[in-house]
């Protein structure tokens, strides 16, 4: 068993000396390993830095304070709203260094609103919207 570095980026070659034997004349010989990154449905990297955008539907983005963001090791770091299109760091969430002990990037998302496909309001439904708007601006 082989263990790799966190933060082992695409493309890299990690050799563990005389770690196998494969032939009877019993001398240990080197494994070599190449590092492939699968890809994430939500993040890509850059560097050491996770980048991402979250699509959020209209009502979670209307009525939540604060949005939440899955980590990569399945935590869930809550961050404030911010306007649709906007970007936040949320510094030290990131991929680790591999070379760097106790280094970390960053995450850096942005949220993008879904809205309904059929939204049919009422008049009345669509009055009580506008006033509910009027009063934020």
């Amino acid at each position: 068993m082989v263990e790799i570095p966190a933060g082992a980026k695409n493309g890299l070659k990690i050799v563990y000396p005389r770690r196998v034997i494969l032939d009877d004349r019993k001398v240990p010989r080197d494994v070599i390993v190449d590092v492939i990154e699968e890809p994430h449905a939500e993040f890509h990297s850059q560097g050491n830095d996770l980048c991402a955008i979250r699509k959020i539907p209209l009502m979670e983005y209307v009525t939540n304070e604060a949005l939440t963001i899955e980590t990569l090791d399945k935590r869930l770091l809550t961050v404030p709203k911010i306007e649709p299109g906007c970007v936040i760091e949320i510094p030290n969430e990131g991929m680790p260094c591999w070379h760097c002990i106790g280094e970390t990037g960053s995450i850096f998302v942005s949220f993008e609103v879904i809205y309904p496909k059929n939204l049919s309001l009422t008049r009345e439904e669509k009055d009580e919207l506008k006033k509910l708007l009027a009063k934020e601006e």
